[in-house]
């Protein structure tokens, strides 16, 4: 399942943001070269990063072998586990303990020669029980080139009530980073937002868009107008195909208080669909068939309940918006937008920072809408020189605010609750209860670590949970999958998309490098 998610999502949409530069001399690359680190071997250093990336990317939109039981397995999930329901990934994954009900799966990506292997292997279910901390580590596998990964997946059975099956499920992985020191990937993305803080401020005096530039994109400022230009000569098939298929309504807005310059951040995109309908029409067609399907809001306040920003997401529009206030590249808390002070925040800064966030989320399955609301995220953040930790723990179950209309436009939820034992609204509390309270009360949780090491450069996600399988939640689990999940011609488009984008950065990369 992560191989699909890189090849189809993860790598193509980092090409995009790879594509976003500053506004100096060939600012992009300037970013670029971050990728390096510090002192006078950078720009060397950061080709060797890049000549990995675009390998290992290359490698895996084009050139991907699963083993014979790795293929076979991947059969089982698209047949059964793509209900996206835990009993149903319980039952079939491959490997189990003799004397105790946990069942696991362990796959190990390699790249070799250009070739990148996926295969199946023993998650050692046992050697990960036995150690102390086996709820945030697994027993992984030396890894070193960039991309290489480790994924486990382990699952049991626990008691449960009312005839309500639960399960105990941890999920890990673990991608080398080869020669890509974590932190230089910090310093690039501060570096970028300083430049783009700077770029929509200074423009030339006899700055001014084209006619083209205006009609495609008519909300801009002449500063945020001033950003694509420069991205354009810098980076011109990244630009062509961002613009192509991405229609931006804003990136940064000047501001000013106290005599002090600010921005905030603005950044709001949305999928130019006529551009997909004709070039991808296997794609268009699954976006029209998850339209409206989520509406995401998520705030989020620092430890003294001061608000930083927000991010939207929704398939309505097939929008994203993100904004905040920054100061020469460090995220300001604010009201209204207005600063509270300047010193703010970095994820460079040393030590432990503390966040919430509270998300609201409207859900629509073929006619059945449901609005969540106050959903509680807290979030622990440390970084040092070798060590940079995300985690994060849901601590409040959501308010189903809403929860009306007819499954498949057809089928009340009335008439549901009258066919099960208990209702909707009380099966989804449940749902949402076990999740936070679950795990004897540690509830469910999510980790990012990255580790900077000469030769070890890596990073490791650990999901924990506890969750409840019944006939309702199963059947919700199998609709939603059935709309999420892209079919085989969406998935080709997907993976043309990438190559798409693969070969902008590449065209870029080798004009600037052997310029």
């Amino acid at each position: 399942m992560l191989q699909s998610i890189k090849n189809q999502i993860l790598f193509p949409f980092l090409l995009i943001f790879l594509g976003f530069g500053g506004i100096k001399d060939q600012p992009f690359w300037s970013v670029m070269l971050e990728l390096g680190g510090r002192g006078k071997k950078q720009e060397a250093h950061a080709y060797e990063v890049l000549d990995q990336f675009l390998q290992y990317t290359k490698a895996s939109l084009y050139n991907t072998h699963l083993s014979p039981e790795a293929k076979a397995y991947q059969m089982l999930y698209d047949d059964r586990m793509a209900t996206l329901d835990i009993e149903d990934m319980y039952q079939v994954l491959p490997f189990e303990m003799d004397n105790l009900p946990w069942k696991g799966s362990h796959h190990l990506e390699t790249y070799k020669k250009g070739k990148i292997l996926r295969y199946l292997d023993d998650p050692d279910i046992e050697k990960w029980l036995s150690s102390k901390d086996h709820e945030r580590f697994a027993p992984w596998k030396k890894l070193s080139f960039l991309g290489e990964s480790d994924e486990r997946f382990y699952v049991r059975p626990i008691a449960g009530n009312g005839g309500v099956n639960h399960f105990l499920a941890y999920y890990f992985e673990r991608m080398a980073l080869g020669k890509l020191n974590p932190n230089t990937i910090i310093y690039g993305l501060t570096s970028l937002l300083s430049l783009m803080e700077k770029g929509v401020r200074d423009l030339p005096e006899d700055f001014e868009p084209t006619e083209e530039m205006e009609n495609q994109f008519p909300y801009l400022s002449p500063g945020e107008y001033f950003l694509l230009h420069t991205f354009s000569k810098d980076m011109p098939s990244m630009y062509q195909k961002i613009t192509r298929y991405v229609n931006i309504k804003g990136i940064s807005t000047p501001m000013e208080y106290k005599n002090k310059e600010y921005c905030q951040f603005n950044l709001h995109l949305s999928l130019n669909m006529k551009g997909i309908q004709k070039d991808f029409p296997h794609l268009y067609a699954y976006l029209r068939r998850i339209k409206g399907l989520i509406d995401l809001k998520s705030r989020m306040y620092n430890d003294k309940g001061q608000y930083v920003g927000f991010i939207r997401f929704t398939t309505t529009s097939f929008t994203f918006h993100f904004s905040y206030c920054m100061h020469k590249g460090r995220f300001l808390p604010s009201s209204n937008w207005i600063p509270y002070n300047f010193k703010g925040f970095s994820p460079l800064d040393m030590g432990s920072q503390h966040y919430t966030f509270r998300n609201d989320v409207r859900i629509n399955i073929n006619g059945i809408r449901i609005v969540l609301r106050n959903i509680v995220l807290e979030e622990t953040y440390s970084h040092t020189p070798t060590l940079t930790k995300l985690h994060l723990k849901m601590t409040k179950a959501p308010i189903i605010q809403k929860l009306d209309g007819r499954a498949y436009g057809v089928v009340p939820i009335w008439l549901i609750d009258l066919l099960i034992p208990s209702n909707v609204e009380d099966l989804l509390k449940n749902f949402f209860k076990v999740l936070v309270k679950g795990r004897k009360g540690k509830g469910w949780f999510l980790e990012i670590r990255t580790y900077a090491k000469p030769g070890k450069n890596r990073i490791e996600l650990a999901v924990g949970s506890e969750l409840l399988s019944n006939g309702v939640i199963k059947m919700a689990l199998k609709i939603a999958s059935d709309l999420l999940i892209p079919d085989k011609k969406a998935s080709q488009d997907l993976v043309r998309f990438g190559k798409l984008f693969w070969h902008a950065f590449y065209s870029d990369y080798i004009s600037f490098r052997y310029r």
